[in-house]
């Protein structure tokens, strides 16, 4: 009792010296609990913002001048000298507010800022190089900064939280052992390594929810050369995803490895099959497709309970 009672204590100590720590490569805004993730990868407003709540978070919420040169810091180290869509937002006329709706208590517009003689620019940037704010298109694509208090963080670290199901997804994404050709694999190794991770292969009971795992598994691999098989050289065919779905796709009937309701399907099949999962412009793919479960494929995705979720 008294080791545990000293363990705790060491933990507490170390925790206030080190501060706390992010997952998946996040930031801590000094004396705060928020965690900052500048993302390189350029989306419109709507698609960086659903990105942010992919991460329990949202666009960055700067409360004060202290978060505003934090995050100006975070996004030069990250991505270099950029202008990145911040939460803040012309929702009504010519009012800007954070994008949840509250009224801003901090604003740090650079000179002739915020400029609204266009409609359309109704969403913020940061400039990674002076930290001052600019009206922008929010149709047009630019990095973005994600915001997430570390109390909201429901998942393990390169897990993605979906808040409509209160669950945890994981793609085990494109891997080359050779340098080169993807990784495959079968049904039963892609539940296995899921069930090491305290989850199975992902069951999905609602259009919304299969819509987040197919953003989840975007790909465009049509114009990759020697990642598929030799034997069999197609990338649009390999790069499908595993999901947790046996059966012909009618409701009611199969079963997901997580025994839970076939309420959902996307598609069916003449008689029952595993099936896997694909999101690709390049390949024309957007569909569950049925497949034997010896077949390889490069990638699979993983649910399970979150934190919130397990304490019920």
């Amino acid at each position: 009792m008294h080791s545990f009672v000293y363990l705790l204590a060491t933990v507490s100590i170390l925790r206030e010296a080190i501060g706390h720590v992010c997952p998946n490569g996040g930031d801590e805004i000094t004396n705060t609990e928020t965690c900052i993730y500048s993302v390189k990868q350029s989306l419109t407003h709507h698609d960086a913002s659903h990105r942010c709540s992919m991460m329990s978070g949202k666009l960055a919420k700067i409360l004060d001048a202290n978060a505003n040169a934090y995050i100006q810091k975070t996004i030069l180290k990250r991505i270099g000298n950029s202008l990145s869509f911040i939460g803040v937002e012309r929702k009504h006329g010519n009012r800007w507010t954070y994008s949840d709706g509250t009224p801003l208590t901090y604003q740090n517009w650079d000179k002739n800022q915020p400029n609204t003689s266009k409609n359309s620019t109704r969403c913020a940037m940061m400039s990674a190089k002076t930290g001052k704010w600019h009206a922008t298109d929010c149709l047009a694509s630019r990095p973005y900064v994600c915001s997430v208090d570390e109390d909201e963080i429901q998942c393990p670290d390169d897990w993605f939280y979906f808040k409509t199901t209160n669950y945890c997804y994981y793609l085990k994404n494109f891997t080359h052992p050779d340098g080169a050709r993807w990784r495959l694999y079968n049904f039963a190794t892609a539940e296995k390594d899921c069930q090491r991770m305290g989850a199975h292969l992902a069951s999905i009971h609602s259009k919304a929810e299969n819509d987040f795992v197919f953003d989840l598994v975007t790909s465009n691999v049509k114009s990759l050369s020697n990642v598929a098989p030799e034997y069999d050289n197609n990338p649009c065919y390999y790069q499908s995803a595993w999901i947790g779905y046996y059966g012909n796709g009618t409701l009611g009937t199969g079963i997901w490895t997580d025994v839970s309701e076939v309420d959902y399907v996307e598609s069916s099949s003449p008689e029952p099959f595993n099936w896997v999962t694909s999101n690709d412009k390049s390949c024309d793919r957007r569909w569950w497709g049925w497949t034997v479960p010896e077949m390889g494929f490069a990638r699979y995705v993983c649910k399970m309970a979150s934190e919130s979720r397990k304490d019920k």
